[in-house]
């Protein structure tokens, strides 16, 4: 009788080809490394004759009650192998269901998923745990920050309070409105507090990196001018407001526009006060020259800001 050698070559690459075989099918949020790692829930063969036609056996797989969890279906290295030895007259796969592999901190029950409040820099935060590392006695929680950041922040488990699922979609609710009335866009009004007042302008320009907008205003010399604020300083007012406020500004502005020749009272020190003629402007600097008659009834000239004049009609 000849004996048939089958090529050892094709035969080794036909195995591993077999054995790479893998689906995976994720129910619910699935088995993720960074919370917390992989572990297998339950594992079973199950075996076939005549190239799959017909299960020898029926087995199958418990769940895990949480809902999140991954089916893996594959031909691993001995199920290849019984495969290719048969030509496929016996068969079998592997399932595993994979799941969380969650650390435990002795003498607390956090879990994945737990809802906690935390203390981050004096302000109580809303956290949803994402890792536990027992060795390091470690838990590690994702928030929100005021400006709707998702954060993550490390912490010992004695700093957390565990939080009811409903009472944290309440906190939550609320905090997010919070959140919103740091939301800006270009063309909004807003106001912020500046020099011991408060300044208006209209933002132009958002910087979510550094959390500051620029805002254009313009000021009492009617020059425009730019100003980086931070999103927590600024409170956004409606169109109408700003319009009023607008409208009052530049009625003020119109007090610091002066005409050569005109009368002015200068304040040149505390208290002290000379009735003047405007013979020269000086925007740049935003400064007059003023003639006047002193004391002594001579005539002399002098150099004023226009902050420092006032109209005549005005007083």
């Amino acid at each position: 009788m000849k004996t048939i050698y089958l090529p050892l070559g094709p035969l080794i690459i036909l195995l591993f080809a077999t054995s790479c075989l893998t689906h995976r099918h994720t129910v619910g949020k699935g088995p993720i490394g960074s919370k917390g790692g992989t572990q297998v829930h339950d594992k079973v063969k199950q075996g076939f004759v005549f190239w799959g036609l017909i299960p020898v056996n029926n087995s199958s797989t418990s769940v895990p009650d949480n809902g999140n969890y991954q089916i893996k279906t594959c031909f691993n290295f001995e199920d290849a192998l019984i495969s290719i030895l048969t030509c496929g007259v016996v068969s079998y796969r592997t399932i595993k269901v994979l799941e969380y592999k969650q650390d435990r901190i002795e003498g607390f029950d956090f879990e994945i998923e737990d809802k906690v409040t935390a203390q981050v820099k004096g302000e109580t935060v809303l956290g949803e745990i994402v890792g536990i590392d027992a060795k390091r006695q470690r838990v590690s929680y994702l928030y929100y920050n005021i400006y709707g950041e998702k954060m993550v922040r490390s912490s010992k488990p004695m700093q957390l309070s565990s939080l009811p699922q409903r009472e944290y979609n309440n906190r939550m609710h609320d905090w997010q409105k919070v959140i919103a009335t740091y939301k800006y866009k270009v063309g909004d009004y807003a106001i912020w507090p500046m020099n011991k007042t408060y300044e208006f302008g209209v933002i132009t320009k958002l910087d979510d990196r550094t959390h500051k907008a620029t805002i254009e205003l313009t000021n009492v010399y009617n020059e425009t001018l730019r100003f980086k604020v931070p999103y927590l300083d600024m409170k956004l007012i409606d169109r109408y407001e700003y319009e009023e406020r607008a409208e009052d500004w530049e009625a003020v502005k119109e007090d610091y526009i002066f005409n050569i020749g005109e009368s002015v009272r200068w304040e040149y020190g505390p208290e002290k006060f000379r009735n003047c003629r405007i013979i020269s402007l000086n925007d740049s600097n935003h400064s007059a020259e003023v003639a006047y008659t002193d004391e002594k009834g001579e005539e002399k000239t002098s150099r004023a800001g226009y902050l420092k004049l006032a109209k005549m009609q005005n007083l």
